[in-house]
């Protein structure tokens, strides 16, 4: 819940809060009017209250690695596959 509403976000303080709180969110946009000043003034290297949004995939991820890394790793994976059906 980022503004009170489900979506699919990392868990944390601000996260926690809505899904655990007594509070039952407001109609849209009126949550997102009323939790906007709050998240303005996040810095954004504060994870705990900072919204991420993230998709599916992000329960299948399993380690942090650099893009370079990322792309290099895909390059060599298709390279094998296009070798095997070569």
């Amino acid at each position: 819940m980022w503004v009170g509403k489900n979506c699919r976000s990392l868990k944390n303080e601000w996260i926690n809060a809505w899904a655990n709180g007594p509070v039952e969110p407001l109609s849209m946009p009126l949550q997102f009017l009323v939790s906007q000043p709050a998240l303005m003034d996040a810095k954004p290297d504060v994870p705990r209250i900072q919204p991420v949004m993230v998709g599916q995939v992000s329960g299948l991820l399993n380690e942090i690695k650099p893009a370079r890394q990322v792309v290099e790793d895909m390059a060599n994976q298709a390279t094998e596959v296009l070798s095997r059906i070569a």
